[in-house]
């Protein structure tokens, strides 16, 4: 979920954390892209954001994109993007106690053959010692 492009947003939004609007259009060079991003997240409630018609302008004068996507980001937002990060922990975690498990599993097997071993070592000493008798 970190890679996708709503998370790119709303993290950016909260990261800038202002009242202001804030323009969202350089996070991704497909305007069409962003542009309906953009608007799936409005419609959930997790931003708002106002069009600006006037376009970016670069060093030579030329528009860089061709409009404005002023956004800033909801308490709704704020809320999703922390169950985001939460959720992301708790999968770090569970990934790791898998790992750490199958490790367990695999100390687990050996005692298990050290186990057999010092077994049947006892048994031939007994049996040593009977039959020395």
């Amino acid at each position: 979920m970190k890679k996708t492009l709503e998370y790119k947003i709303l993290k950016y939004l909260s990261k800038n954390n202002s009242l202001d609007f804030i323009n969202v259009a350089p996070l991704e060079s497909n305007f069409e892209l962003i542009q309906s991003t953009v608007n799936v997240l409005k419609l959930r409630n997790l931003l708002e954001h106002k069009l600006n018609p006037k376009g970016v302008k670069d060093e030579k004068g030329t528009s860089r994109f061709p409009e404005i996507l002023d956004c800033k980001i909801t308490l709704l937002g704020r809320e999703y993007l922390s169950n985001i990060n939460k959720s992301t922990i708790e999968v770090d975690l569970a990934e790791s106690n898998i790992i750490s498990n199958k490790q367990n599993t695999r100390f687990s097997k050996i005692n298990i053959g050290f186990m057999i071993f010092n077994a049947i070592f006892v048994i031939a000493n007994i049996m040593i010692s009977i039959y020395r008798k």
